[in-house]
């Protein structure tokens, strides 16, 4: 009798599974296919719209923004662009989003590519400087757009720049272990886990929904408005098209790789870009360096780079974007964050031991930096006024 029991029990049991897995399972497979065909983050890479702003940029014409970069594969378009060139470029810029100022009028009787990406570390700018090598497009001089947070905080390789970064780590580092490759293969394993979980992501389903919604309403504006061809629609739709201006609401990417900012943060207003600063700080968490030192991997990473660059014959140019005077006093005077301070003296003693030109300052009070004019926000600089400190006029 008792087996009897336990054994209906045990039924039971399995019944009440599989009946909550039946009723999960319709929601469980929408979630996954709402996070993967909408994909508003371009994660599963359905949208060809990378390819397409390739093919414009090498037309040489600018794209436009109407919304936001933020879906761009910035790596991607990088590799291409590298790929297309027909001869290596005499001046290239490897650095973040404050790099990317730096643009072809600043050098007009060089050759110039800017290869920043977005939140870039120093281990991303050893795989991108991997690509131009394998390409056989080695520039002469090479600028090195750097921050404090490359080097006092953790870095995460971009997915597409991991097999780079192991193909170039024995050549710039000949005592490489064989954990550190290691260690590479299970960041690249990682990355493709989070694709997989960004599958059952309820945040991503929310993302997802606002992405489509917004989509929707942007299609239906354009098509109440009339006189836009099915080619124009197409361009609007992903947020992005070919223009010759050089402003536009969710910024510009340029053919020699450089962009230009959101055109709500072009403006010679101090308190409006004062409110851009305040605004944004709010979210820089990432900048919480004051018990953070010089990490060893990241020191090792970034001294064997220039010790190969120099056995490149390649020159180096340490660029160093200021911060905004409110970020500045912000982190370091109130907050007594030495992190930006230590990081900018460590660089000026490895230029002394390099011999390397330093071009400004993370201090926005150093007359070298041009203060709160270089800036377009909290702390990326403007194309304008990074032109004048490249040429020296703001260098006393």
């Amino acid at each position: 009798m008792t087996t009897f029991i336990e054994h209906t029990e045990k039924n039971n049991i399995v019944e009440d599974i599989l009946r909550f897995s039946l009723r999960i399972l319709p929601v469980v497979l929408c979630l996954t296919l709402v996070n993967y065909f909408i994909d508003p983050a371009n994660i599963y890479k359905h949208r060809k719209f990378d390819a397409d702003i390739f093919s414009s940029l090498k037309r040489g014409l600018n794209v436009g923004f109407d919304i936001t970069m933020s879906q761009v594969d910035e790596v991607y378009i990088k590799k291409k662009q590298i790929e297309s060139f027909d001869s290596p470029k005499d001046i290239v810029v490897l650095g973040s989003s404050r790099s990317f100022t730096l643009n072809q009028s600043n050098f007009p009787e060089n050759s110039f590519y800017n290869a920043s990406v977005s939140s870039c570390k120093i281990q991303d700018m050893i795989g991108i400087y991997n690509l131009l090598r394998k390409n056989d497009k080695k520039p002469k001089v090479i600028f090195l757009g750097l921050g404090p947070d490359q080097f006092v905080l953790k870095s995460s390789l971009k997915k597409d720049l991991i097999s780079e970064f192991e193909e170039i780590l024995p050549l710039i580092n000949k005592r490489i272990k064989w954990i550190q490759i290691l260690k590479l293969k299970y960041a690249y394993f990682k990355h493709e886990l989070r694709r997989i979980f960004n599958l059952l992501s309820p945040a991503y389903f929310q993302d997802s929904i606002k992405y489509f919604n917004f989509k929707l309403k942007s299609r239906n504006q354009l098509k109440r408005s009339g006189g836009i061809d099915a080619k124009e629609l197409s361009w609007l739709k992903q947020n992005w098209k070919e223009t010759k201006s050089s402003i536009a609401n969710g910024g510009v990417i340029f053919p020699d790789g450089s962009r230009q900012w959101r055109k709500k943060y072009l403006t010679n207003d101090t308190k409006i870009t004062l409110a851009h600063v305040k605004y944004n700080m709010r979210f820089m968490s990432r900048l919480k360096l004051e018990k953070h030192k010089i990490l060893k991997k990241n020191r090792r990473h970034f001294e064997s780079f220039l010790e190969y660059l120099k056995s490149e014959k390649v020159a180096v140019v340490f660029f160093l974007p200021p911060y905004h005077s409110y970020e500045f006093d912000y982190e370091v005077a109130r907050y007594q964050r030495p992190a930006v301070l230590s990081v900018e003296k460590y660089l000026k003693d490895l230029s002394k031991k390099y011999n390397i030109k330093i071009i400004g300052s993370f201090n926005p009070h150093d007359p070298v930096s041009g203060g709160d004019q270089v800036l377009v926000d909290h702390h990326h600089p403007s194309r304008e006024r990074v032109g004048l400190i490249l040429r020296g006029l703001l260098n006393h």
